[in-house]
């Protein structure tokens, strides 16, 4: 919740909003797009992402292998055309990130060997990738956004003690997604 307080790194009181990927270069007034590839903010995208996800499950406190397992769950591919297709059907989107999903998904790139076997494991990747890419997009653009777009899959902020973040899709491993109505748009 933006400007609730919690205990900080340090044990210390800081805004809960205030304590978030680091912040994004200054761009002097650069539109990502237009001076990186779909691959360079799908480069990027994907450290955020995985940071997010770490920063995620660190709280509440486990051992390494916890932390290890359910960052891996959340950065795989699979999981992330999950999330690719409930931001979809979320209705949450605008056009022009519409469009930074699609661009990203349509980017060339070498598939990973454990997803190159069929067409569907390639679909899966380019979802993965167009995430990633929306992701690198939105770090560069409008942080606040990608924050607003992460709490909404579940990546948002850690569960309050005793509780449970409003997030969707964050957990678990299996199928399921979102609801709301189908809006259609991100494809080829």
């Amino acid at each position: 919740m933006p400007g609730s307080s919690s205990s900080g790194p340090d044990g210390g009181s800081m805004r809960r909003d205030a304590w978030r990927v680091p912040i994004p270069p200054h761009l002097h007034g650069k539109a990502p797009r237009k001076h990186w590839n779909a691959n360079a903010l799908a480069f990027l995208g994907d450290s955020v992402w995985e940071l997010y996800a770490r920063r995620r499950f660190f709280y509440p406190p486990s051992r390494k292998e916890s932390y290890f397992s359910l960052v891996v769950e959340h950065v795989r591919a699979e999981t992330q055309e999950r999330l690719h297709q409930q931001l979809l059907d979320s209705g949450f989107l605008t056009s022009t990130e519409l469009d930074v999903l699609r661009w990203g998904r349509n980017a060339t790139g070498v598939t990973p060997k454990r997803l190159s076997d069929t067409g569907l494991k390639r679909a899966t990747y380019r979802a993965a990738t167009a995430m990633e890419c929306l992701t690198g997009y939105l770090y560069l653009s409008d942080p606040e956004r990608l924050h607003a777009m992460m709490s909404l899959l579940g990546l948002g902020d850690a569960p309050a003690e005793g509780g449970e973040t409003g997030g969707s899709g964050g957990g678990g491993s299996g199928g399921g997604g979102g609801s709301g109505s189908s809006k259609g748009g991100g494809g080829d």
